[in-house]
């Protein structure tokens, strides 16, 4: 069943303008973005306070990870990046159109619950590590204090979730993000 789900826009941030490029897609309910239960072909769009507007698609598993293309939405449609997650759900590596890619190792802890730390890599040859502290605000929203060893102290980011672990929105001083629609992923009309 090919649904559409409109989700109301909830004005929303990021840990950083870095920490945004991060999040696009991540979850906070228990660590993880739940792909073994969503439809390949899903797909959520995302608006985000720098005029940008994005769609994620589940594409299945490729190499052993779950990945999501994600593309503008309007305009030429170009593939801004693809993304693998591990078994777990958790971001592990993206490559950004150009190739330029980035990891995190073992994964990203953007949205793990409790203390958490990782080592970021890109192309340009840039290694750090970045910890964050994730704490439950209620049902389904979340609180993420994080830093780096090379930037310090990010914004205080409060992130909320919804089907299948999604990021809902996410706002902190410097940037905001939401999602304004989900499409194929055997909703029920709401």
């Amino acid at each position: 069943m090919n649904s559409i789900v409109k989700v109301a826009p909830i004005v929303v941030t990021t840990l950083t303008a870095m920490f945004a490029l991060f999040a696009t897609v991540t979850s906070i309910r228990a660590g993880e973005i739940r792909f073994w239960e969503m439809p390949k072909g899903c797909s959520w769009t995302e608006k985000y306070s720098n005029g940008n507007e994005w769609v994620s698609t589940f594409v299945g598993k490729r190499n052993g990870a779950f990945r999501v293309v994600t593309r503008n939405k309007v305009g030429s449609r170009e593939r801004i990046s693809t993304t693998d997650y591990n078994e777990s759900g958790l971001m592990t590596r993206r490559v950004w159109a150009g190739n330029k890619w980035e990891s995190f190792e073992p994964h990203s802890c953007f949205g793990v619950a409790g203390k958490c730390t990782y080592t970021y890599r890109n192309a340009d040859g840039e290694e750090f590590e970045i910890s964050s502290k994730t704490s439950a605000l209620g049902n389904s929203v979340f609180r993420v204090d994080a830093s780096s060893s090379k930037t310090g102290k990010f914004p205080v980011d409060t992130v909320r979730t919804t089907h299948f672990g999604l990021q809902l929105s996410s706002e902190n001083a410097n940037f905001s993000s939401s999602m304004t629609e989900l499409r194929s992923c055997n909703l029920p009309i709401s």
